[in-house]
């Protein structure tokens, strides 16, 4: 086991994984990702800014949720990543379609 500080909170914890946050950090995180998921769900035209108004959460951590195929919205507008080969729009992940069969 491993003592490390939380990025976040900055109190000491035991890691028994390689995770940058403690176990308490990374509830919350969980708890604030299932209420932004249920908001997104029940609000299906709802953009990026809408759940950062009113789930109070970053739109930096509902990118980061979009990148790791956590998180989709319905459609596009207002609400999407750009491919990180070409620049297209995507509703998750890292890549579009296209660029994934190139690279496959």
């Amino acid at each position: 086991m491993d003592l490390k500080i939380c990025k976040r909170c900055r109190r000491m914890y035991q890691s028994v994984i390689n995770k940058a946050f403690c176990p308490d950090c990374m509830e919350a995180d969980e708890k604030k990702f299932q209420e932004v998921k249920s908001y997104v769900w029940e609000h299906k035209g709802c953009s990026i800014i809408d759940v950062v108004n009113e789930c109070d959460v970053e739109e930096r951590q509902v990118k980061e949720w979009m990148r790791e195929n956590r998180l989709q919205f319905a459609t596009t507008s207002g609400s999407f990543l750009e491919c990180l080969q070409c620049g297209e729009p995507i509703l998750s992940g890292k890549y579009c379609e296209k660029c994934l069969g190139k690279m496959n």
